[in-house]
């Protein structure tokens, strides 16, 4: 399971002046999320805010380390989430690409949660499968929880958010 959350060990660490902005930056994101998913009916409280947001979260720090993984692990490159389940392509792919609305609220219930939650045959996937069986999307609006953008960068949050 080393893999799974650890980052290539060339990532260098933000200088100590970029610690504070990025904090900063994660704040920003963090609380323009909330303030998107009180507009949500499907969402009352941080009690049900908090984890819709690590779950998705999750997944963008996921996609984030298997786009290292693949740019700089040794050996055959295998995904642990398939097209079209990966963050890259549902979430922040092309605009003209992307799903919205009912389109959107579909794919996560019926498609994407279930997917993951079977995830299993290995450690890492066990992790994700285990991470996803109780996961629920309680957000009704597809067009709010498409706006509940994370930073598109294409190293991740360590690299400081980009929107």
């Amino acid at each position: 399971m080393s893999t799974l959350f650890n980052l290539p060990d060339e990532t260098p660490a933000p200088p100590a002046g970029d610690r504070r902005s990025s904090v900063a930056d994660l704040n920003a994101i963090i609380k323009r999320a909330r303030d998107i998913m009180r507009k949500d009916s499907g969402l009352n409280g941080d009690i049900e805010r908090i984890p819709q947001f690590s779950w998705l979260l999750f997944l963008k720090a996921l996609d984030a380390q298997e786009e290292d993984r693949e740019d700089f692990g040794t050996g055959p490159f295998r995904p642990l989430i398939e097209a079209p389940y990966r963050w890259r392509d549902w979430a922040a792919c092309q605009e003209k690409q992307r799903r919205t609305g009912d389109s959107l609220t579909q794919f996560v219930n019926t498609e994407l949660l279930p997917y993951l939650a079977r995830r299993s045959g290995s450690p890492e996937l066990d992790v994700i499968g285990t991470i996803f069986k109780e996961v629920q999307n309680r957000m009704r609006s597809g067009y709010l929880l498409r706006s509940v953008r994370l930073p598109r960068s294409r190293r991740g949050l360590h690299h400081g958010p980009r929107l």
